[in-house]
């Protein structure tokens, strides 16, 4: 018996059409050598798993999740987005993560082992796609639900994603106990922190910042981060950029000694030109100007992680989710309210913050944090841990063990 009857022993016969027996070489063409190892390996056989990408504004809570599954050998991994959307492209060319738009992918054909959804609205998948799923899993991006009640906020998930019956909800602990209160996912209601979370901590403990930034160094800097509320004519009631801006920039512009991270929500940039209040050309040289002062600089980085990191306080809207995102940096927040009548988002984690109803207030908190001043940092450390799991770089790869290993599972 030739040696390469011998190693390859019964399957030696089925693929002798690919070995030259008149030379010493063994002439695996790429077909032969797959359908070997997929006959011969079958306990190696990778799991399927399937993200499901909604919205570009919600990548942060995905990115490090992705990361770990993509690097994981156990994993075949496949980010499918909802819509052709550049920036959403571009999140998963970064990641280099294959991806294929929803329109073009056949779940009853490719039949994942996992589905993997996190935006509360994302309606990509129908009830009769989910016989072809083995497991869905819901890793939310939410850390607090944005309605008068949580039963609001469960009612639209239900519409969604509901109807996929998924297999497990996993929520940071904020969200996960107001859910276990009401029993509403039973048993399927599991307790990790969040993804978004871990390039935060990344970038707060490597203090990493970008060229335009450098100018910043050495002052107390504010990072602003708007929100976005513009539509049809109308300003949304929890949206202040109007009633503040003005004595923002003036504020910084008089006092040098200070920095300033203006850093608008996309969205609100997109709605400002949609209607017409804004031109592009006006928008460009707004940002020129920042870079010719001392202490401003226009920060257009995918994420907030480097602001997050270089600021010493923030300033945002009253509704933002900024009030979630950055409570574990633990860095006093300025919520800025048009008027006492607008009810907050959350009071309990607006109590540890600073609500401003006039530029007044917000000259104080400004002073305050020129000098170092914080009354509520204790508070906000005790709430922080009741809120959120855990803010250590590693909630993305808690979660990715914890799914991989529930699709190992029979």
């Amino acid at each position: 018996m030739s040696i390469i009857k011998k190693i390859l022993g019964p399957i030696y016969e089925e693929y002798r059409h690919i070995v030259d027996t008149r030379s010493s070489k063994i002439l695996f063409d790429i077909n032969g050598l797959s359908k070997i190892f997929a006959n011969t390996i079958d306990d190696n056989k990778k799991i399927k798993i399937r993200i499901s990408h909604y919205s570009g504004a919600t990548w942060n809570s995905l990115k490090s999740l992705v990361d770990e599954l993509s690097n994981d050998d156990r994993c075949d991994v496949l980010i499918i987005l909802s819509k052709d959307d550049e920036k959403m492209r571009k999140q998963a060319i970064e990641a280099s993560v294959p991806y294929v738009f929803a329109c073009d992918y056949d779940v009853s054909k490719d039949r994942p082992d996992a589905l993997i959804l996190s935006h509360a609205m994302d309606d990509t998948f129908t009830r009769d796609q989910r016989k072809h799923i083995r497991k869905v899993f819901v890793v939310s991006a939410a850390l607090i639900h944005y309605f008068k009640d949580i039963d609001e906020y469960i009612r639209i998930a239900q519409i969604r994603y509901g109807d996929l019956e998924p297999d497990y909800y996993i929520y940071d602990k904020s969200m996960y106990s107001e859910l276990s209160e009401i029993d509403v996912y039973g048993g399927k209601l599991v307790c990790m922190g969040n993804p978004k979370f871990d390039g935060i901590y990344e970038a707060v403990n490597s203090k990493e910042i970008d060229k335009r930034a450098k100018k910043l160094i050495g002052k107390k800097t504010v990072l602003w981060a708007t929100d976005h509320g513009v539509q049809y004519g109308k300003i949304a009631a929890d949206f202040a950029f109007a009633e503040y801006a003005s004595f923002i920039f003036s504020y910084f512009l008089e006092h040098n000694d200070m920095g300033l991270i203006f850093r608008p929500h996309s969205t609100f940039i997109e709605e400002m030109i949609r209607h017409g209040y804004w031109s592009q050309k006006e928008i460009d040289e707004l940002k020129n100007r920042f870079l010719r002062t001392d202490n401003i600089i226009w920060d257009e980085n995918d994420s907030y992680d480097m602001a997050y990191s270089m600021c010493d306080a923030i300033i945002t809207d009253c509704h933002c989710g900024i009030i979630c995102s950055a409570l574990p940096t633990l860095k006093p927040i300025a919520l800025l309210y048009k008027s006492p009548d607008i009810e907050s988002i959350n009071e309990e984690l607006e109590s540890c913050q600073y609500p401003i109803y006039s530029t007044k207030e917000l000259e104080a908190f400004l002073i305050d944090v020129k000098e170092g001043k914080d009354l509520k940092r204790l508070l906000r450390e005790e709430i922080n841990s009741k809120m959120i799991c855990s803010f250590d770089g590693n909630n993305g790869k808690r979660i990715s063990e914890y799914i991989i290993s529930e699709c190992m599972k029979e």
